[in-house]
Parts: C-alpha cells; sequence; structure tokens
C-alpha cells in the first residue's frame, strides 16, 4: 500500500463525510474523519486547533465493524490510518454506488469547493453509465468515481486486460447503431439513387468521367423500340480519324476558362448527338493554346469540332459571337462544369417550336427563381431572367436581335462582358424551364463565386433598367398611382393555372413541358398543374421603384435569399415546388414524388411525351405504368380518360389493343407495390395542401380540417394519425395498355395507308365520362391531390 506522504492532498466530499489529507503531519495525525453536520460537531470530542483535527480514538473515527484494540497490543498509526479509509469506505458504498458522476458533483456544489466537473469528467461520467460498473461487493476498498486516487497496476507478466461490459443503456446504443449500419449498407447496395460525390477529372478517361455522372439505371425508366438510340450519332461518326460529316442544325459551343479536363469531358457527351453539327469551344484563356491534340481523348472527330483561341478574356459574350458565327440557324449553350444528361428530350422539346422561347434546363431548386423571383410582368414589360449554363437551346435569330440591340443601347463593355445577365431579359417572353437532376463537374476558379453573386445581380438589374428603358419609349404605359412596393398583391383566388397576359400571341404548348426524364432521357413530363402563381400574379413596379434585385427576391420569395424566411408573398408556393417538384414524377427514383397543391379537378392532366410519333406496325401496343398516391380512389372513379395526340395540342381518346372501339382498361393490383422493405410508407405530407391563396375552396376545407385536428392533438397523437393515414392512402403500381396507333380520322395516314402512332399519352380528369357533370364546388372533382411517384412506358410484347 502507498505512504500517505506520497497521496497529494485531496478534499473530496461524500455524503456527509469529509476527509482530510495534510501531508504536513505524521501519518498517525494526517488523515481523520470529519463529520460535516453541526449535530456530529457537537456530539463529538472537540477540535484541537493546533492540530486541525479530532483525536483518532473517538467514537466517530473508530469503524463500526472493528472493536477497539486492547491496551496492552496498540496498533500502529499506519493500521489506524487504514482502519479509518476502510470505515469511509463503508459508508461510501452504502450511498455512493447509485449516484455516480451526478451525485459527486452535486455534493462538490454543496460544500462550495472540491473537485470540479469539468467536459473531461463528465464525459468520464457518461462513460461510467454505458459500461457496467465493478461489484461493489468486491474485497478491495476503493471510492467509486475515484479511480484518478488509485494507482493503476503496471502491466507486467500474469495480468490480463479485462474489457469492461456494457450496461442495458450501452447496449441499446450499440443496438441502434448496428440497426442504421445495416440500413444504410441495405439503402446503399440496393438502392435506386446515390448520394452526390465529388467527381474527379483530373488523369481519367473522359468516358470513365461519364460513367460516374451518368444517372443510376432504374426499372422505371421510359424503354420503347426506336428510342434508345433516336438522334444518338453513328459509330462511324464517332471515329476521330474518320471525316464523316454528320448533318445537325445546332451548333454546340462551350467556353473555356482553366477547366480543360472539364472541357474533355463534355466534348465527349455532346459529339455523340447526331443534332449537333459542330462543337465550338472557344478558349478565353490567353495563356492556354487548345488544340485538336488537347482533345484528342474524347473521341470527337476532327470534323466536328471547332476550337477559337481569343486573343483575350471576353467573358460570356464569347458564347453569342461564337453562334452569329456558326452556320446552323440553332445553338445551344453550356458551361464548362456541368454535364447536361437529358439532351435529346431537351432538344425533342425545342424542335417543337424553334422560333419560340428559350428553352433552359436547370433543376427544381433554381426552377424557383426562373419561374417566380426572376421573373417581371408590368405591360409592356413581361420577361424572365434565367441562366444558360446549365443548358441552353436557341435560335441564331435570338441572338443576332440581341446582339442588335446591346449595339443600339450602346452597352458597355463590363455589360458586354455580362451578357447572360441580360439574354433572357431581353427576349421579353419568359423562357421555357426544365427540369431535372443535374451532374456537376469539378469548378475551381468560378467566376460568380462569393462577391460575382452581388455582381450577377446587380447587371440583372441594370438589363432590367435598360429594357424597361426602351420598352417605354416604344410603348408608353399607362399612368399608375405611386403605391409602396409591400402592398403589390392583385392575385384572386382562380384556379391553379398559369397565364401569359397580351400581348403574347397565345401558345398551345406555353409553359406545359415541365422535367424531362431520367434515367432514360427519352420522354418528357407534362402536366398544366402549376406549383408557383403564374408569373403575372405581382406586377413588377419597374426598377426605378424597386431600386434592387434583392428586393424584389425578398418580396416574393426566399431562395434567393440564402433560405431566410420573412415576409414574402409567395413563400409556401416556393416551398412546395421545391419539396414536390415536378422532376421527381420522372427521375427514376420511387421514393421522390410530385404533387399537386390542390384537389384533383376537372382538366388537370398528367402526359408523358417521346423523343419521336410510335410507328404503330412496329410497336403496336405500348404500356403507360404509374406509381400513384391514392391509385384506387383516383384512378376507379370513372373520372380519368386516356388520351393521345401526335402534337401535344390536338387530342383523342386512346384506343384498346384488341378492343378498337372500347377505351382502354386501367388496372391497379390488390397488394402493393415492388419497394424495398425499408420504404413501403407514403411520403404523404401533413398538411396534405399548401396554405396557399390560390388553392381551390375544397383544398381550403381539408386544409382547414388537417390544422384543426392536429392543433387539438398531442405530439404522439399527431404522429400516429399521420401514420395512420399514410398507410391508408392506398399507394399502387397501376398500368394500362394502349394501342400505338391513332384514329385514322385524326391524322392524315403514312404512305401506304398504315396509321401513324402518337407521341403523347395523358391522363385527363373529367367530371363525368358521360355526363360531363361537375362537382358541388365548380370544377372539383375528389377530395385528394395529385401524387405521382413515378410515371414510365414501356413496349408490350406481342405474343
Amino acid at each position: 500500500m502507498q505512504h500517505p506522504h506520497n497521496i497529494p492532498r485531496r478534499h473530496e466530499r461524500r455524503d456527509e463525510v469529509k476527509i482530510t489529507i495534510r501531508p504536513d503531519l505524521p501519518p498517525e495525525r494526517s488523515m481523520s474523519p470529519l463529520p460535516s453536520s453541526p449535530s456530529a460537531r457537537e456530539s463529538g470530542p472537540p477540535l484541537n486547533p493546533a492540530l486541525g483535527f479530532r483525536p483518532v480514538g473517538s467514537s466517530l473515527a473508530r469503524p463500526a465493524h472493528r472493536s477497539t484494540p486492547s491496551a496492552t497490543v496498540r496498533p500502529s498509526s499506519i493500521e489506524r490510518w487504514k482502519a479509518t479509509v476502510a470505515a469511509q469506505v463503508s459508508a461510501i458504498q452504502r450511498e455512493g454506488w447509485r449516484k455516480g458522476l451526478f451525485g459527486r458533483a452535486r455534493l462538490s456544489r454543496a460544500a462550495g469547493g472540491g473537485v470540479e466537473t469539468t467536459l473531461k469528467r463528465a464525459g468520464q461520467g457518461l462513460a461510467r453509465l454505458l459500461v457496467a460498473q465493478s461489484d461493489p461487493l468486491s474485497p478491495k476498498p476503493h471510492l467509486h468515481g475515484d479511480s484518478d486516487l488509485a494507482v493503476p497496476p503496471s502491466p507486467g507478466l500474469g495480468r490480463t486486460g479485462r474489457i469492461p461490459t456494457l450496461s442495458r443503456l450501452g447496449q441499446l446504443v450499440v443496438l441502434v447503431l448496428f440497426v442504421l449500419g445495416v440500413r444504410e449498407v441495405l439503402h446503399t447496395a440496393f438502392g435506386t439513387s446515390r448520394p452526390f460525390q465529388s467527381v474527379r477529372v483530373r488523369g481519367r478517361h473522359p468516358r470513365s468521367v461519364l460513367s460516374d455522372v451518368a444517372p443510376p439505371k432504374s426499372r422505371y425508366a421510359t424503354s420503347v423500340p426506336g428510342m434508345e438510340r433516336h438522334w444518338f450519332a453513328d459509330q462511324s461518326s464517332l471515329d476521330p480519324y474518320s471525316d464523316a460529316k454528320t448533318v445537325g442544325d445546332t451548333t454546340a459551343i462551350v467556353l473555356h476558362w482553366k477547366r480543360t479536363e472539364n472541357v474533355a469531358v463534355i466534348l465527349a457527351h455532346l459529339c455523340q448527338y447526331s443534332f449537333f453539327d459542330s462543337v465550338f469551344v472557344w478558349n478565353n484563356n490567353p495563356d492556354i493554346r487548345l488544340t485538336q491534340q488537347t482533345f484528342a481523348k474524347s473521341g470527337c472527330a476532327p470534323s466536328k469540332l471547332r476550337i477559337y483561341n481569343s486573343p483575350r478574356n471576353m467573358l460570356f459574350v464569347a458564347r453569342y459571337l461564337a453562334c452569329l458565327q456558326s452556320s446552323t440557324p440553332h445553338c445551344f449553350f453550356q458551361d464548362d462544369d456541368w454535364v447536361v444528361q437529358p439532351l435529346r428530350a431537351m432538344y425533342a422539346q425545342f424542335s417543337r417550336d424553334p422560333e419560340g422561347p428559350v428553352v433552359v434546363h436547370t433543376n427544381e431548386e433554381v426552377a424557383a427563381l426562373y419561374g417566380l423571383e426572376w421573373c417581371f410582368f408590368n405591360n409592356p414589360l413581361h420577361t424572365c431572367f434565367s441562366w444558360v449554363g446549365t443548358g441552353a437551346f436557341t435560335s441564331r435569330q435570338h441572338v443576332e436581335r440581341f446582339m442588335r440591340l446591346t449595339s443600339e443601347l450602346a452597352y458597355s463593355r463590363d455589360e458586354l462582358g455580362h451578357a447572360d445577365n441580360s439574354f433572357t431579359l431581353f427576349q421579353n417572353e419568359p423562357p421555357y424551364v426544365l427540369t431535372s437532376k443535374l451532374s456537376q463537374l469539378p469548378s475551381p476558379y468560378g467566376h460568380s463565386d462569393g462577391e460575382g453573386i452581388a455582381r450577377n445581380k446587380a447587371f440583372i438589374h441594370k438589363g432590367l433598367v435598360r429594357l424597361s428603358s426602351y420598352l417605354n419609349t416604344s410603348f408608353p404605359p399607362p399612368p399608375s398611382p405611386d403605391t409602396p412596393l409591400t402592398n403589390v398583391r392583385t392575385i384572386s383566388p382562380v384556379p391553379y393555372r398559369p397565364s401569359l397576359p397580351e400581348p403574347l400571341s397565345p401558345h398551345p404548348y406555353a409553359h406545359h413541358a415541365r422535367s424531362l426524364c431520367l434515367p432514360s432521357d427519352s420522354c418528357i413530363f407534362h402536366t398544366n398543374i402549376a406549383l408557383l402563381p403564374p408569373p403575372d400574379a405581382t406586377p413588377y413596379p419597374g426598377p426605378e421603384r424597386v431600386g434592387s434585385l434583392q428586393r424584389w427576391e425578398e418580396h416574393l420569395g426566399w431562395v434567393a435569399r440564402g433560405w431566410i424566411e420573412g415576409e414574402e408573398l409567395w413563400r409556401e408556393e416556393e416551398t412546395w415546388a421545391r419539396e414536390w417538384a415536378y422532376q421527381f414524377a420522372v427521375d427514376g427514383d420511387e421514393k421522390t414524388a410530385f404533387r399537386s397543391p390542390d384537389v384533383v379537378r376537372a382538366g388537370d392532366y398528367i402526359a408523358l411525351s417521346l423523343l419521336a410519333p410510335l410507328d404503330a406496325a412496329w410497336t403496336p401496343t405500348v404500356k403507360l405504368n404509374i406509381i400513384l398516391e391514392d391509385a384506387v380512389k383516383v384512378l376507379s372513379s370513372g373520372k380519368i380518360r386516356v388520351e393521345v395526340s401526335v402534337d401535344g395540342h390536338h387530342w383523342v381518346r386512346a384506343r384498346h389493343p384488341t378492343s378498337p372501339n372500347a377505351p382502354p382498361v386501367i388496372r391497379c393490383p390488390s397488394r402493393s407495390l415492388h419497394r424495398s422493405p425499408l420504404s413501403l410508407h407514403s411520403t404523404l405530407p401533413s398538411p396534405s395542401f399548401p396554405d396557399s391563396r390560390l388553392i381551390s375552396p375544397l383544398a381550403r376545407r381539408l386544409l382547414a380540417a388537417e390544422q384543426a385536428a392536429e392543433a387539438s392533438s398531442g405530439v404522439v397523437q399527431r404522429w400516429w394519425q399521420r401514420t395512420k393515414r399514410r398507410r391508408a392512402s392506398g399507394v399502387r403500381e397501376c398500368e394500362v395498355s394502349v394501342s400505338a396507333a391513332l384514329p385514322s380520322s385524326s391524322a392524315p395516314a403514312k404512305d401506304g395507308g398504315l396509321e401513324p402512332g402518337w407521341r403523347f399519352v395523358r391522363l385527363l380528369a373529367v367530371s363525368n365520362a358521360a355526363k360531363e357533370e361537375k362537382g358541388a364546388d365548380g370544377d372539383e372533382l375528389l377530395d385528394v391531390g395529385w401524387g405521382v411517384y413515378e410515371m414510365w412506358l414501356v413496349a408490350e410484347k406481342v405474343t
């Protein structure tokens, strides 16, 4: 046993006992028990003021389980010290084992001193809670929780380390962590989605990088014969040593600054499409000289690749200058830090109206900016801003008009350098925004990083000032009262449909193509159900009155202001548009869903369009599959009709594959859909609709009922109600087989008298398929909304 002179001074309080060690006194006088209660101090012998301790031979210091030594055999001072410590250990074990660290901290605070409970000691105490304590009946005396007073045993022969066992709480924690780990492994191995990971480009082959950024395969992908290789170039044109010239009507333009390896990956992706006549690389870096050999690994044929090394950095106006130098009627823009995956579907939508609005590509988050916060409507101004760096198709005539207008307005060098901030604005019509998941490449040296955000907003506002001045000169606006910006609210609860005011001509395809199908890139998702208010919902007072783009953003929404919510007009609509976006209906992942912000109403439709019309002789029957919330209630109500079209504007009723005069039959299996065991439940939100001023009266009543029910129930009851409602929602995988041939009266026959095939198919909500009746509140048909988890087309095998 260690000599007490070598034990450091300690002051510890254990319940009613205080131990004082004084190394400056002899062993027989260095340590004695001092009762802390007043009664004990009064009943015991008086303190010796010279020594500062009670006589060891008193009744308080004598152990209870030992007899007093005889007068003839006087114990040594060491033995008396041992007996004193043993007595205190016995008293502490009776009360201290159940108190642990927290009792020690409480006693230390009560004594006004002692050892302070630090972060380290708190961690040690938590470890003691998770690890089972030693047996309190151990014959070896020790102070519970005071392992720092004991001397650790030295490792040597004959000593084995004992792993401490876990307490029940510790076992529970380990079990929970194990279950979460197994769930993550199963999700990674068998899930359809994968988290975003940084892609390494340096030192790798471009094809290898493309395989890494490609969307994962899915059983919910559209697969129709003739669409898999549609608009893909022949293998001969991909040979870098071949002079075969592809005939396309579009020039792809890529700006280069310092990301040379990124450009090689993008070229490998762009050169595989036949609608690109050539790929134009504009090098803005005079310190780097690009050649055909620089991109030899991309596999792009020399006849298809054009490179221009600019003597100085022209910034973003370079892409428009390159478009003017092209020989094709259309141009495609993209930056060097993105891979635009659904190019075929994007081009299919653009080719329907090449001289129409600019077709841009982005994700669901930025689409809220393009469709609301960056829209400016006040006749004659009716435009929206959008970036073109993540992919944009446009007509070369639009570019020529834009460059001519910048010359008339005497754009400065800085304004021309940031021409992207004005291009879509100067079209004076909203761009066609298509959404899907973006594939990003490493993006160092970003021009729009950090201070570039404020700079871009300043140039967008300058472009608005220029455009407003130009339009007001040509079309003087009527006088309007000078009302403050915060009072501009001119929207009424009309049906949730977008509107385009005059002088825009009505367009049959306006804003109904929403998202591009992934991973197949063979179809487009269409719907007339708007997630955001129409762009003319809040009139734009003008750049002079607003003062800055930031103020207009803060007035309408909260996406562009860094996720800080305030007094925005359309906060609920923006939040719903992000959480239940269009692209979730065709992203190949059944765990995400597109949801309408209102109940099913007469005239609502959801549709898919292919890249080209079907060949009825080659593909006689096509099966439309859909994973739908409340599938039985929606599809079996007799209020959903299947229609097809060849142009997306003129629709006819679809035909049954075997009975031409009968409508197709929608089948929903009685059992649940084929999902993984860890994702069987519905993702139905609570409440089921956003708190928007644009929803129908029926949706408003349902929303009020849900909010009242949740307000009057507790936390557990609310959780149970939500779980019960989701289990009863009935998510089903339904299918309907449709004949690929159109009725002969709806379209001209092909050569040989064969009927052409359709390109568009939709599910249309009608009041009544026979009586054309309306609901009690007007056009509301059901008390549920659209919840589309996945929607895809598959060619049915002919037996």
